[in-house]
């Protein structure tokens, strides 16, 4: 370790009603501090490292499992028939739209690193400049390079298996994770995505009158690009109603610190200005990248971008995966996408639409129409629709804005960089109760 690692856990502040221990950062977790090399500041995260054995060699707890036992946690041990290997996988999780790399999200985010921690994986839990409402943060140049920069820091200073790094992250983590597969293509096995946001503009509209206090997304959007989107956009879909006059925002308090500092930094952004911030920081931009290049899990739950269900209409993950697909024929068709957010039924949808979904694939992709089946992985959320292809695979699933962390960590575990996507992992690899 280097002189900029800090000895200290992180600190984690308990919900009065929630006493649980899985809402606290493991002792193992340390907050270590790098340097980024876009601006050249310290920056912080979280990391575990995976351990070693007493022949100098890590124990490889990836391939076979005791389905009997559990440990305190009510995760399953690994088995004695362990697998050795010199190098340990890298798992990067990535926190949501309004958090910074000390969340614990009652659990939610502690989890990947009980995973990592349980499997001998190396951990980063990185900051990327913290919540997604100023301007070097939500996807910005900085915040990209920072999450590579981490990832190089690991790869420094551990031995990683570097056909098998990871990304996961939820929401504002997946509107993240799904940039990082456009911008660093060639760094990944696989990235577990769940309820992602894939167009600014887009999510703008569809938050500027939404429900009480979703609005406040539109809100952080307009403190990172600079002013209010332009709405003339053939992306908006189901559920979006736009009205441009007498929007009433909430109360500003504590969205920046020093917002008059924030407005020099931006400036008077013309609306073209404003327009090509939303582009370069959505990651509908950039998703080209990976075509073909990138293991991409997309999932969304059902009931999200309802009044009770979430924030993000899961219409954002049918259009990521339409972008990452090579040809137009294997995309889903909008009417489609807009029919099955309107119905919440793709049967519905099929119904509706001129059939554009269902063109056969290319030999190339192999896209297929999946028929839903009972996936152990996803518990009691149910899938209701799913479509993959090689390297690409989503997932609508009776849900709201959640991730399921069986789903996401397991197939993950399945994936190795330069090969096409597992996608129905012929071993368990880890359980997680809950």
């Amino acid at each position: 370790m280097n002189a900029h690692q800090s000895q200290t856990s992180p600190t984690s502040k308990h919900d009065d009603n929630n006493k649980n221990t899985v809402n606290v950062w493991p002792d193992k977790v340390q907050t270590i501090s790098y340097t980024s090399t876009f601006d050249d500041t310290q920056q912080c995260m979280l990391f575990y490292e995976a351990k070693m054995t007493n022949d100098n060699n890590p124990v490889d707890n990836n391939e076979h499992w005791n389905d009997s036992n559990h440990n305190d946690d009510g995760l399953k041990k690994a088995s004695e028939n362990h697998t050795m290997s010199q190098k340990r996988p890298l798992l990067v999780a990535l926190h949501t739209w309004s958090s910074t790399y000390k969340q614990t999200a009652n659990g939610s985010q502690t989890a990947y690193a009980r995973w990592c921690i349980n499997v001998n994986w190396h951990f980063i839990h990185p900051n990327f400049r913290g919540p997604n409402w100023t301007y070097d943060a939500c996807g910005s140049d900085a915040a990209i390079q920072d999450i590579h920069d981490a990832i190089s820091y690991v790869k420094s200073h551990c031995s990683v298996d570097e056909d098998r790094v990871y990304g996961v992250g939820v929401s504002g983590g997946a509107h993240m994770g799904l940039l990082l597969a456009g911008k660093m293509p060639n760094v990944w096995a696989g990235l577990s995505v769940w309820a992602p946001i894939v167009d600014l503009s887009v999510w703008w509209a569809q938050r500027v009158n939404g429900v009480r206090g979703a609005r406040r997304y539109a809100t952080h959007i307009e403190k990172v690009v600079g002013g209010q989107p332009n709405i003339d956009n053939d992306f908006v879909c189901s559920g979006t109603t736009i009205e441009t006059e007498n929007i009433t925002r909430k109360n500003k308090k504590g969205i920046i610190e020093n917002e008059q500092e924030e407005k020099e930094k931006l400036g008077e952004y013309s609306k073209e200005r404003v327009m090509e911030e939303c582009r370069r920081r959505s990651p509908i931009t950039h998703l080209k990248n990976a075509i073909n290049i990138v293991n991409i899990d997309i999932n969304a739950g059902v009931h999200d971008g309802r009044t009770h269900g979430g924030a993000v209409p899961f219409t954002h993950a049918l259009h990521a995966y339409n972008a990452l697909m090579p040809s137009s024929e294997d995309q889903l068709g909008h009417d489609f996408i807009n029919q099955f957010y309107e119905t919440q039924s793709p049967s519905l949808a099929i119904r509706s639409d001129d059939g554009s979904h269902l063109k056969s694939a290319n030999k190339e992709t192999k896209t297929k129409l999946s028929n839903p089946a009972n996936d152990e992985m996803y518990g009691n959320k149910p899938i209701i629709f799913q479509r993959e292809s090689n390297y690409v695979r989503v997932t609508v699933f009776r849900g709201g804005h959640e991730i399921i962390h069986n789903a996401a960590l397991n197939w993950l575990a399945a994936q190795r960089r330069g090969r096409p996507a597992i996608w129905n992992p012929r071993e368990i690899c880890y359980w997680m109760d809950g």
